[in-house]
């Protein structure tokens, strides 16, 4: 008696298709947080705009990194568990 996967080979491809599919979508997902991440950072870190914007604006900036981080982590545990 065949498997499941001899028996309907297109199921394995699809599964293959979809780990390609979620992979690349997971390393850019990523690769757009670590960006945003940097960006956010090098604002937080530049005194001028410290200093200047209104403090609800740093608070913004903050919380906006702070869930960066996480979707970030997110991303990365799931890339690691494929």
């Amino acid at each position: 008696m065949a498997t499941p996967a001899e028996a309907h080979p297109e199921l394995n491809q699809n599964a293959e298709s979809d780990f390609k599919d979620e992979h690349a979508l997971l390393t850019h997902n990523i690769d757009l947080l670590e960006r945003e991440i940097k960006k956010t950072n090098n604002k937080l870190n530049n005194p001028g705009f410290i200093t200047k914007a209104p403090a609800a604006a740093v608070e913004k900036q903050k919380d906006k990194l702070a869930e960066y981080e996480r979707l970030l982590g997110l991303c990365q545990k799931r890339l690691a568990n494929l």
